[in-house]
C-alpha cells in the first residue's frame, strides 16, 4: 500500500511585527511604517528619526540605511539594538531580523537572544520556524518543549509543531500524543487531524509492507487487528478533515487515501 498522505507543515501565524501590535513602543511609530511599506523611504526615515530612541525606530532606520547603502549608520544602529540600554526580548529579535532570513548570521543572532532570554515566546517561535525552514528537525524538540513548559496558555500550534517534529523523526507514539493534545484544545483543528490521520495510515502501511512473509497464523491473530485499528483511526481523522475542509478545495492525496482505506476494508468482507 502506497503512502499518499504528505505532511502538512504549520508555519506559525505571522512572525512579524503584528506580534508587537499591542506593544507601546511599536504603537508609537506604527504610522511611520506606513511610509516604509509604501516605499517612501525619505518620509519614513524622517518620521522614524523623530523617535530615534524607540527600538522599533532604530530597527527601521538601520534597515533604511542599509537600503540606501549607508552601511556605517546601519552597523551602528544594529549594534545599539542590543546595547545595555536597549536590551530586551524585542530588541534581540529586531537585531536578528536585520540579517537575511535563514542565514547563519540570523541564527547566531537568535541564539544570542535565547541565551539572554531562554524562554521568550517570540524568540522560541522564531528559532523553531528557522529550523523548520532549513529542515533541521532533530533540533526542534528542546525549543518546542520550552515553548510549552513556559507558556501560561500553550496554543494548539505549539503541540502541533512538536507532534510534527516527532512524526518527522519517526517517533509515532509521541507524535500521536501531541496531535491529540492539539485536538483537545481545538477539536476542529484540521492540520492536526490531517497529520494524525497520516500517522495512523503510515503505521498501518508499515505493518502491511513489513510483515508480508510473517507466519500466516501470527499475521491473522496479531498483525491484522493492529492494521484494522490504525486504519479505522486514520479514517476517522481524515474524514473529519474532509468534512471540515472547504467544499471547493479537493485534496487529491486525502481522497486517494480515504479510497484506499475503504478498499482495504472492502476486501475483508
Amino acid at each position: 500500500m502506497k503512502r499518499y498522505i504528505s505532511f502538512t507543515i504549520l508555519i506559525f501565524f505571522g512572525l512579524n511585527f503584528t506580534c508587537y501590535s499591542q506593544v507601546e513602543d511599536y504603537q508609537e511609530v506604527a504610522f511611520c511604517k506606513i511610509f516604509f511599506d509604501s516605499g517612501n523611504l525619505t518620509e519614513a526615515l524622517y518620521c522614524f528619526q523623530q523617535h530615534e530612541s524607540n527600538i522599533f525606530a532604530k530597527y527601521y532606520i538601520a534597515k533604511i540605511s542599509y537600503l540606501q547603502n549607508n552601511i556605517k549608520t546601519y552597523k551602528k544602529l544594529k549594534k545599539s539594538l542590543i546595547s545595555k540600554n536597549n536590551r530586551s526580548e524585542q530588541s534581540y529579535l529586531l537585531y536578528a531580523l536585520l540579517y537575511p532570513a535563514n542565514s547563519r548570521s540570523y541564527e547566531k543572532a537568535l541564539n544570542k537572544g535565547l541565551r539572554k532570554y531562554p524562554n521568550d515566546t517570540i524568540l522560541l517561535l522564531s528559532k523553531i520556524n528557522l529550523l523548520i525552514d532549513i529542515e533541521n528537525y532533530n533540533k526542534i524538540i528542546p525549543y518546542a518543549d520550552r515553548l510549552i513548559k513556559h507558556s501560561n496558555n500553550p496554543r494548539k500550534e505549539y503541540y502541533h509543531v512538536r507532534a510534527f517534529t516527532f512524526q518527522k523523526n519517526g517517533n509515532n507514539s509521541l507524535a500521536i500524543e501531541n496531535y491529540q493534545n492539539a485536538i483537545e484544545l481545538d477539536s476542529l483543528f484540521v492540520d492536526a487531524h490531517y497529520n494524525l490521520g497520516s500517522v495512523y495510515f503510515n503505521m498501518a502501511a508499515d505493518l502491511i509492507e513489513n510483515n508480508y512473509d510473517t507466519n500466516i497464523n501470527k499475521y491473522a491473530s496479531e498483525i491484522v487487528p493492529l492494521i484494522d485499528e490504525y486504519m479505522k483511526k486514520s479514517y476517522t481523522h481524515l474524514k473529519t478533515v474532509d468534512r471540515l475542509s472547504n467544499e471547493t478545495e479537493v485534496d487529491e492525496n486525502l481522497q486517494r487515501t480515504l479510497q484506499k482505506i475503504n478498499e482495504y476494508f472492502s476486501t475483508k468482507k
